[in-house]
């Protein structure tokens, strides 16, 4: 089944962006897209509001890797997360 869902969110992938994109998945579940996109050469950027699933996150897409770096960072609310992403935006 997980292959499956893979392939669906592959063809989607392939379709709707391009090597270098960023992808957003708000309600990422089971990191199926962070997986995808890291085979198809594109940055993601997966949210979720259940802690336990950063822990799966890290699991399932460290089979997809090709030595790349990944970071997980955990935000507690969303006002968090806006300011991270306001000071990557200064830094880039």
């Amino acid at each position: 089944m997980l292959r499956f869902v893979q392939k669906i969110v592959g063809t989607l992938d392939k379709s709707l962006s391009y090597p270098g994109s960023l992808v957003l998945d708000f309600f990422a579940g089971s990191g199926t897209t962070g997986r995808v996109c890291i085979e198809h050469k594109r940055h993601c950027l997966l949210c979720d509001q259940d802690p336990l699933t950063l822990e799966y996150f890290a699991r399932h897409i460290k089979n997809a890797r090709e030595q790349k770096e990944l970071e997980f960072i955990r935000f507690d609310d969303l006002e968090c997360f806006l300011a991270a992403l306001n000071v990557l935006k200064v830094k880039g």
